[in-house]
């Protein structure tokens, strides 16, 4: 990673990338809940938006 990332957002990422690693199928989030996640990831990344 080059450039500075809030590690906050870096954290966030991590725990949403470990969540649909999980065994259980039923314990991952959906498709629409990552992207929503990943989009508030940027939207803080971009000074849109706080988490």
């Amino acid at each position: 990673m080059q450039n500075n990332y809030d590690s906050n957002v870096v954290w966030k990422a991590a725990d949403l990338a470990l969540s649909c690693t999980k065994q259980v199928p039923e314990q991952r989030p959906s498709m629409t809940d990552v992207v929503a996640q990943l989009q508030e990831c940027l939207k803080f990344e971009e000074g849109c938006g706080t988490m």
